[in-house]
């Protein structure tokens, strides 16, 4: 079962300036990433969950889980987002955990 790292534990959203200011953001990215900021650690990530908690009932007669998975694809290219590979005991890959990196994490895979 794929989990998300989410360092903020309190019952509020810490969510930093440089989400809001980050021009390369677009409003739907920067709204999955602070949705994401408002998780708890250890949340049982699935993109269907969190589209369920994201689109709107008009979104979801359209491509409502398809532009999540693009939202979540684009936070990746950025850094803001990390896919870490899950083993199992025996060394099996069993799934993926989500980390958020603010700042983003800049490599050569993310620079656009």
């Amino acid at each position: 079962m794929s989990k998300l790292i989410n360092i903020i534990q309190d019952r509020y959203s810490v969510i930093p300036n440089e989400v809001f200011t980050d021009r390369r953001l677009d409003y739907r990215s920067r709204g999955v990433l602070c949705t994401l900021l408002s998780l708890p650690n250890g949340w049982d990530f699935s993109t269907s969950g969190l589209a369920s908690l994201v689109i709107t009932d008009d979104d979801r007669k359209g491509d409502g889980e398809t532009a999540i998975r693009s939202c979540l694809q684009y936070l990746e290219r950025l850094g803001y987002l990390q896919r870490i590979h899950v083993k199992d005991d025996k060394g099996y890959f069993i799934g993926y955990d989500y980390k958020i990196n603010i700042p983003p994490i800049l490599s050569s895979h993310n620079i656009l």
